[in-house]
């Protein structure tokens, strides 16, 4: 079993002024799909822009369920090759891999659930734009954003000790503390001035808890810092909370499309 963290999002759709030139004051977002839904080609199920895929799994009036994926060409890049698991001989590979995972929107709130790869890129401005061009309502909405879902202000949401199971701590040009990431005699010569940038990341012990009451730091030149605890991200930066989720899979329901639509669907019900 592995623990698999759902990022939940919610889609913003600012209605266009234009609409009514349009003569399409009764259509929505949700029609357009099912438009789609009921006349379309397999050519029409997903979509590549910018080395970024999307792909439909099925969708209706309802929901949107899919992967979204970045491509890269092995036979451009170097040193990628596959071998068989039973006896790890060399396995020829085709030009294209795809890093993926998979989404569900829930179109009746408007919620979004995303199985988390690190492997892929920022979903959010991409979903964007897919959305916008594959189901064609960029005259319908003047403005579509997918943000992540926020669920409250810190000071609402805990008491002074939460759980964690992660921190990270990124520091930007010019507000590195001095002398905190070289050892004695700083490394192979490198000055603590050279460093541009800087990222710590904690992974903590179970039942580890962090004193919120610590974190006075508005004036300190963070570019980020998370804690991550069961359900949350807790971003100290922007005082705010953002949701997610956690799931425990096998190495079956990984593969299992259905079961991974089904706790993503979950997720965006459960949400609020």
């Amino acid at each position: 079993m592995s623990r698999k963290s759902i990022h939940l999002y919610k889609l913003i759709l600012e209605e266009s002024k234009m609409r009514n030139l349009f003569n399409e004051d009764e259509v929505s977002f949700n029609d357009k799909v099912q438009q789609l839904s009921e006349n379309h080609y397999e050519s029409d199920k997903f979509q590549i822009f910018d080395n970024k895929v999307f792909m439909l799994i099925s969708f209706d009036k309802q929901h949107i369920f899919g992967t979204f994926g970045k491509m890269d060409d092995v036979s451009k890049g170097g040193h990628v090759r596959a071998r068989n698991k039973e006896n790890y001989s060399l396995e020829s590979i085709q030009n294209l891999i795809e890093s993926y995972t998979y989404f569900y929107l829930n179109l009746n709130n408007n919620q979004m659930a995303l199985l988390h790869n690190h492997s892929i890129p920022d979903v959010k401005k991409p979903f964007a734009r897919f959305i916008s061009s594959h189901f064609r309502i960029s005259g319908l909405y003047e403005n579509i954003e997918l943000l992540p879902l926020i669920s409250e202000e810190i000071p609402n949401g805990y008491g002074r000790k939460i759980p964690i199971l992660s921190a990270k701590i990124s520091y930007g040009e010019n507000s590195l503390p001095e002398n905190d990431f070289l050892t004695p005699s700083e490394t192979a010569g490198i000055n603590n001035s050279d460093i541009r940038s800087a990222d710590i990341k904690l992974t903590m012990k179970p039942g580890a808890k962090a004193d919120k009451d610590k974190f006075k730091f508005i004036n300190k030149n963070y570019s980020e810092f998370t804690l991550e605890t069961e359900n949350e991200t807790i971003d100290l930066v922007n005082n705010i909370i953002i949701k997610k989720t956690t799931v425990e899979m096998d190495s079956d329901q990984l593969k299992d499309e259905e079961f991974i639509k089904d706790i993503l669907r979950n997720a965006t019900s459960d949400v609020f």
